[in-house]
């Protein structure tokens, strides 16, 4: 997963003014739980809407959902960054960014069970 972090960090983090240890340690803090949303349609290889899903993550303004081939992919949220260039609070997501939302109204949910 070399290349997630090198694309992380080359993306996101050398903007920040943090070193890449206290920016993962940053990011690491600011992850969301998964909505039972997904953990349930992930069991049952269920297919979840598009809009119970931005409501499980928040609301639409707060999340951005990318999908490929119908398949939830990616969810991203928006914080603020702080003076210091430490991770703020969750704010709303600009407008560029929720343009960026590539799912349909209907959204499988893959599993990585065994």
């Amino acid at each position: 997963h070399v290349d997630f972090w090198e694309h992380e960090w080359g993306k996101h983090g050398t903007c920040s003014g943090l070193s890449q240890l206290d920016y993962f340690s940053h990011a690491l803090k600011e992850l969301i739980p998964t909505p039972s949303i997904v953990t349930d349609a992930e069991e049952q290889h269920a297919v979840v809407k598009k809009d119970d899903l931005l409501a499980a993550y928040g609301g639409a303004q707060l999340v951005v959902l990318s999908c490929w081939r119908h398949y939830l992919r990616e969810v991203r949220v928006c914080h603020q960054k702080e003076a210091d260039g430490s991770v703020g609070e969750r704010m709303e997501c600009p407008e560029s960014m929720l343009r960026k939302s590539s799912c349909g109204s209907e959204i499988k949910i893959a599993s990585f069970g065994m």
